[in-house]
């Protein structure tokens, strides 16, 4: 793409964001305040579940509101006798409201897990996997979630996981149900009283997809409308910008083509090279050999010479093993001597069979 065609380009999109900034402030005009799709949501309640308490703390706003005195009440646990008491409660001050759920810290598992950068594009199916073999627990009896912590290294993404056992939370689920309270997110708070750090269910009610639809419908009836009067120049824009990017990419191309049979032939004369250094060894053959058959006793002889990749492997026969290996240890080029085998025979006229390596790597 040209420099005068980038001008152009950045001009255009300066345009368009100015347009669509008149036009949102002008649709959020026509509709009432109270309906407007810029109104924000009602805070939520926040409901720390605890087995010696439960502990409801409300925004100032709704506590203003509330017949309640404070912003902050404790009521029974939900998880002993007395939790009759709480869901009455609970069933009054949490009416009509989306509440947050803190589960209490003894249900909850923390880990400490390292997972490579290239896993970020499906982060929560690599920590799925992660899990199976790193929990204590059985993966399809618990929840989870996760955070990434900061700031993450180059290499490596680190993270907090948060386990639960599904039974906790179906079970404090299934009692919320019972007050009427549907509207809930329950997971799990390290430290502060006013939002979850983990989130291990979320109800159907907030979930669902269908209340945005409708409050978003006005909205995308305009974009469609107004990208339909934009469409002819857009086609124009896309096609001016694809034949740039089409000459540049036959250019790059030219310049691949030229440069790809270069650079297999490189790579093919590297890979030889390789193979032929791992195979020479580090002293020469022939005066390895040489030192050998005047070192090996009279008596002593050698049947076979086979060499790989830096170790040769030598079998013959000796009537005094001991004493060949003596006088073999004599020569100094054969620091790498190992004896591997000696194989008696009954016969006292026929000697002892021995094989014996060399390694040239060390």
């Amino acid at each position: 793409m040209t420099l005068v065609s980038q001008l152009r380009f950045a001009d255009f999109q300066a345009l368009a964001k100015s347009g669509f900034t008149w036009w949102w402030q002008g649709l959020s005009d026509l509709i009432p305040e109270h309906k407007r799709l810029t109104t924000k949501t009602k805070k939520p309640l926040f409901l720390i579940v605890e087995y010696r308490q439960t502990t409801l703390i409300m925004p100032a706003d709704i506590a203003a509101t509330s017949t309640a005195s404070m912003d902050k009440i404790h009521l029974p646990s939900l998880f002993d006798e007395t939790s009759e008491e709480a869901l009455i409660a609970l069933t009054t001050l949490c009416k009509g409201h989306i509440v947050e759920v803190s589960l209490d810290p003894q249900d909850i598992l923390l880990l400490d897990i390292s997972l490579p950068k290239t896993a970020q594009p499906k982060l929560r199916d690599a920590v799925s996997f992660k899990l199976i073999t790193e929990s204590p627990l059985d993966r399809d009896s618990l929840y989870f979630d996760m955070q990434t912590k900061r700031p993450p290294t180059t290499d490596v993404i680190h993270l907090d996981v948060a386990l639960c056992i599904r039974e906790k939370v179906d079970y404090v689920c299934s009692t919320l149900e019972k007050a009427g309270i549907n509207s809930v997110r329950i997971g799990f708070s390290k430290s502060s009283e006013n939002a979850l750090d983990f989130i291990f269910y979320v109800s159907s009610d907030i979930a669902s997809a269908h209340l945005r639809l409708k409050k978003h419908l006005i909205l995308f009836s305009s974009l469609i409308l107004i990208t339909a009067a934009f469409l002819p120049f857009t086609f124009f824009a896309a096609s001016w910008i694809e034949h740039d990017i089409r000459q540049e990419n036959q250019s790059m191309q030219q310049s691949l083509d030229a440069n790809s049979q270069l650079l297999a032939k490189r790579s093919l004369l590297g890979t030889i090279t390789s193979d032929l250094n791992k195979q020479i060894p580090s002293h020469r053959m022939t005066n390895i050999l040489n030192d050998l058959a005047a070192a090996l006793p009279k008596t002593s002889w050698i049947t076979s010479i086979q060499y790989d990749k830096g170790i040769l492997q030598l079998t013959g026969n000796s009537p005094n093993v001991v004493e060949m290996m003596r006088e073999l240890n004599k020569i100094s080029t054969l620091d790498n001597l190992k004896l591997i085998s000696v194989a008696n025979s009954n016969s006292p006229n026929i000697p002892s069979q021995f094989e014996l390596s060399i390694d040239f790597h060390r």
